[in-house]
């Protein structure tokens, strides 16, 4: 096995790592945190095994690599080999079950790991070790499962708040806060703002623009239905998946004639409306939001595109003012909040610039550099 020296920050950086990521998403589908890490590391030169969570329309015990299209990546579809539904009833027996399949996955990406990053907070894996590689991450951007808060042997923590790293139990394991981060492609955009800003849009006309998994749990549907109704004469757009019909707030929002919906897009769909979208918006019931409303990756890739945002009352941009969002956890206040961000139009260049700024500022790809330096440091200690 290789020693931790010889895999540090700068040999990551460098592109000269074989790094296994588990996600507790898989590769196709809505992108988040996870993929735009692999993508970073990727373009590096790096090496990436991207570990979809268990995939139980296989056979039991099947592990299968296919190529992406991102240059670099395997996604690894696998399913246990013991019962999947041991998990949730027999954790004693599906622990050491998944440090066999920990090694089984290593194994079949062809063993010689430098790093295994995990971003699963539901635990599938509690020992990183089992990989067998010389660096592990643990990096939960999701507050921890119910009655876990190991930190799974990693050499290094790393969480998006300190709502997050106070559940873990990390013991003499370093642990830094590393907030979400902004794709290169909406940093690409945002400097293209910042050069020529084009309005894109109607004379009189507002555009409202939501994105995001709208099935998603935590979601206000009562709010944004209350939104919408009250303010006619102004258009929302809303991209991301959604199932036509399943819940009632969007069954409501489909019947008023000011509502568009375009489905899961791609980031590159987004960039190509976001020049006709005048205001953004977030709207999470914090009480039922996983992370209690500590931080959402969407709020930099709106801020990118200089168009103010209102939103739901987020820790992360506290005081900043940033964002238009509500004072407190309740959202009783969003639809006055938004109506004064809609009279507010047209804005000063100067608050648009400054949204700009801070979401280049703050790239997945200048995150990587912060986790790679505290790696470093780590190979230094050890």
């Amino acid at each position: 096995m290789k020693d931790k020296n010889s895999c540090s920050g700068e040999r990551l950086q460098n592109g000269d790592c074989r790094v296994l990521i588990v996600s507790p998403q898989p590769w196709d589908g809505f992108r988040v945190s996870k993929h735009h890490y692999a993508c970073e590391l990727s373009k590096l030169g790096n090496r990436i095994f991207f570990v979809d969570p268990p995939d139980l329309s296989v056979r039991r015990g099947a592990i299968r690599l296919s190529p992406a299209r991102t240059v670099n990546v395997a996604v690894v579809r696998y399913r246990p080999w013991i019962p999947y539904k041991t998990k949730f009833h027999l954790r004693t027996l599906f622990d050491p079950a998944m440090r066999r399949q920990a090694r089984r996955i290593a194994r079949a990406c062809g063993g010689d790991l430098d790093v295994v990053w995990d971003f699963d907070n539901a635990y599938n894996f509690v020992s990183l070790k089992a990989f067998g590689a010389p660096v592990s991450i643990f990096h939960p951007v999701d507050q921890l499962i119910a009655g876990q808060s190991s930190s799974k042997d990693a050499d290094l923590v790393v969480g998006i708040a300190e709502s997050i790293l106070a559940r873990i139990d990390s013991g003499a394991t370093p642990c830094i806060q590393v907030g979400h981060g902004l794709s290169q492609s909406f940093v690409d955009y945002g400097k293209q703002q910042l050069q020529s800003y084009n309005r894109n849009r109607a004379a009189g006309t507002v555009n409202v623009g939501y994105v995001g998994n709208l099935m998603a749990h935590a979601i206000d549907g009562r709010t944004i239905v209350c939104t919408v109704q009250q303010n006619a004469d102004v258009e929302f757009h809303f991209f991301g998946p959604f199932e036509s019909g399943a819940v009632r707030w969007i069954q409501s929002l489909q019947q008023c004639p000011n509502t568009h919906f375009y489905g899961l897009c791609t980031q590159e769909e987004i960039l190509r409306n976001s020049p006709g979208i005048d205001i953004w918006l977030l709207c999470y019931e914090n009480a039922r939001d996983i992370n209690g409303g500590a931080d959402s990756h969407k709020v930099l890739e709106y801020l990118a595109t200089g168009s103010p945002v209102v939103s739901s009352n987020l820790d992360a941009y506290e005081g900043l003012g940033l964002i238009n969002m509500c004072a407190d956890k309740l959202n009783d206040e969003f639809p006055r909040l938004f109506a004064k961000t809609v009279a507010s139009l047209p804005e000063k260049s100067a608050a648009r610039t400054r949204r700009i700024e801070f979401a280049i500022n703050n790239s997945y790809s200048s995150r990587l550099s912060s986790i790679c330096s505290s790696l470093s440091d780590l190979s230094i200690q050890n």
